[in-house]
C-alpha cells in the first residue's frame, strides 16, 4: 500500500518555502541598512578629517602631500581603501602670476605671499591687470590664497555579501580654506594612497 500525505504534512513544506521567500528580502534589507549606516558614518568622518587636513595644509604651504599625510595619520578604522587627494587650484599658473620675488629669495623657494592682500591687489591693478586678475591664471591674488581640495575614498563595503555585488563605493568630499601661510609650489596636484 502506498502511503499518502496528510494535509498537515503538505502545509509544513509550503510554510518553509514561504518563510524562505519572505526572509531573504528581509535579510538583504538588514544587510543594506548596515551598509548604508556605515557609508554615512564613513562619509561624515571623511568630511571632518579632510576639512581638518585642508586647514592644516593652509598652515604649511598648501601642499597635497601634507593633506594626505594628515588624513592617514588622523583616520579611524572606518576609512579603509584607496584614497586620492587633489588640490584643485592651478598652482603653477598662480605662481607665474603672483610669485613674490623678494619673499621667495628670502625663504629659498617660490611662494605666493599670503598677507597684505589688498596692497598686492592694488599693485596688480596698477600693472594694468583687469580687476587684478593674472594673465595666465585668470584669478586674483585673493583667489590665489584660497586652497581648494577634493578627497575621494574608494570605500570597501563591510558586509561580504554586499561587497560581492558592490566591490567599492566612491565617497568624494570637497573642502576649502584661506591660506594661513605663504603658498608654495605643489609638486603633485593629486596623490593616491592605499589606506588599510
Amino acid at each position: 500500500m502506498l502511503a499518502t500525505q496528510t494535509p498537515k504534512q503538505h502545509q509544513v513544506g509550503h510554510a518553509l518555502i514561504e518563510w524562505i521567500i519572505v526572509s531573504l528580502p528581509l535579510i538583504w534589507l538588514g544587510l543594506l541598512a548596515i551598509e548604508v549606516s556605515g557609508w554615512h558614518s564613513t562619509r561624515q568622518e571623511l568630511a571632518l578629517v579632510a576639512q581638518q587636513a585642508t586647514l592644516f595644509a593652509s598652515l604649511s604651504g598648501g601642499r597635497t602631500e601634507s593633506i594626505r599625510e594628515h588624513l592617514i595619520e588622523h583616520r579611524s578604522l572606518l576609512m579603509r581603501g584607496e584614497i586620492q587627494v587633489c588640490v584643485k587650484d592651478q598652482v603653477s599658473q598662480l605662481m607665474r602670476d603672483f610669485k613674490d620675488k623678494r619673499l621667495s629669495q628670502q625663504v629659498g623657494h617660490d611662494v605666493i605671499r599670503h598677507n597684505h592682500i589688498i596692497e598686492q591687489h592694488r599693485r596688480f591693478v596698477a600693472k594694468g591687470w583687469a580687476n587684478g586678475r593674472g594673465p595666465r591664471s585668470g584669478q586674483t591674488i585673493s583667489a590665489a590664497n584660497f586652497l581648494r581640495v577634493s578627497v575621494t575614498l574608494q570605500h570597501r563595503p563591510v558586509t561580504p555579501v554586499i561587497r560581492f555585488f558592490i566591490p567599492t563605493i566612491t565617497i568624494t568630499s570637497h573642502h576649502e580654506a584661506v591660506m594661513q601661510s605663504h603658498r608654495t609650489q605643489n609638486p603633485k596636484a593629486c596623490v593616491t594612497s592605499k589606506v588599510r
